[in-house]
């Protein structure tokens, strides 16, 4: 052996000759024993629980005004990507009037709905055909109208559109 007396040298050189046998057959047994796993990582977590709430306490208050600002910026990033996917997905402007302000998302089957993009940004994506974008007083005027029928409605909104190309020209 030429390893002798040099244990780790042995063990490095047999890890790096046995790579993919020795991934293969952890990623396995990782497979077979997952609620295993899942009960140790929880009982570490347990044994040093207080420990991180101790030290996550002591940089919060350490560290009040620098986490805030994380926290703000995230939030931030958080809301320009979800209005990003949903410019994507349902354009960047009114449908009816064209207007880039004050857009929400309306549901066209009248199901109980809220502009609010913090809300339900997933169920607007996984479902697109069943929301239009519109900016807030177009929505208000759907639903004030909502008792029209279908073709009072269209008409309407023709009527609008008229309307507005005749503010623009």
């Amino acid at each position: 052996m030429q390893y002798k007396g040099n244990e780790k040298e042995y063990h490095r050189q047999y890890y790096l000759r046995n790579k993919d046998k020795l991934l293969k057959r952890a990623k396995e047994w990782g497979d077979q024993h997952v609620e295993e796993k899942r009960e140790k990582e929880r009982q570490r977590y347990l044994r040093k629980r207080k420990k991180i709430i101790e030290k996550t306490t002591e940089y919060y208050f350490k560290n009040k005004k620098k986490v805030r600002v994380y926290r703000m910026l995230h939030r931030k990033r958080k809301v320009s990507e979800m209005k990003s996917k949903l410019n994507e997905v349902f354009g960047s402007s009114c449908a009816i009037c064209n207007s880039t302000k004050h857009l929400c998302l309306h549901e066209k089957y009248g199901i109980h709905h809220t502009c609010d993009i913090y809300s339900a940004p997933k169920y607007y994506l996984e479902h697109p055909n069943n929301f239009i974008r519109v900016c807030y007083v177009c929505h208000k005027a759907i639903h004030y109208f909502a008792k029209l029928t279908v073709e009072e409605l269209q008409r309407f909104l023709e009527l609008i559109k008229i309307l507005r190309g005749r503010n623009d020209g």
